[in-house]
């Protein structure tokens, strides 16, 4: 089960956008499917993340990861084992 948990959709400064690349399905984790050198968790590399996921992408949450802003576009998703979920942290 995943679980997501919203808080105020605020874009604080000094967060790093990260946008999800590939056109289908893929891990969190596996840092290939951003635009950004680290996979999104606030603390990796020492950089806090805004994270946009489009339309079509199809994403496997495996882990808990902390992000500060979250967008989802169209037919996006998040699914995930039992440990996975996501946090969003303004």
């Amino acid at each position: 089960m995943v679980s997501l948990s919203l808080g105020f959709w605020l874009s604080p400064a000094g967060a790093e956008s990260a946008l999800w690349t590939n056109p289908a399905a893929g891990d969190w984790a596996d840092a290939a499917n951003w635009d950004t050198p680290f996979f999104p968790d606030n603390g990796s590399g020492g950089v806090n993340y805004d994270v946009t996921l489009n339309n079509g992408a199809s994403v496997t949450l495996d882990q808990n990861i902390t992000i500060q802003k979250f967008d989802l576009f169209g037919a996006a998703g998040i699914s995930g084992g039992k440990s996975g979920g996501l946090e969003v942290q303004p």
